[in-house]
């Protein structure tokens, strides 16, 4: 379980400090109107959703494991 917290958080840390700030960053260009950032908006949005999506899976399972492990 150990394992898959550390990858939840660094996903996390990724996300944060990585992505958000990129993503926010070609998102306002392509509010300017620019194509080409529309489409890497688009790439990295997909990235982090994906990120976030694993996230929550690495969750549950970590949640299940502890609500039906055998005593």
């Amino acid at each position: 379980q150990l394992h898959v917290s550390l990858v939840v958080a660094a996903g996390f840390a990724v996300n944060v400090f990585v992505l958000t700030p990129r993503i926010n960053f070609y998102r306002d260009r392509d509010l300017d109107g620019d194509a080409a950032a529309k489409r890497i908006f688009g790439l990295l949005h997909l990235a982090s959703v994906a990120i976030f999506i694993a996230q929550l899976a690495g969750s549950l399972t970590i949640v299940g494991i502890f609500l039906y492990a055998p005593v």
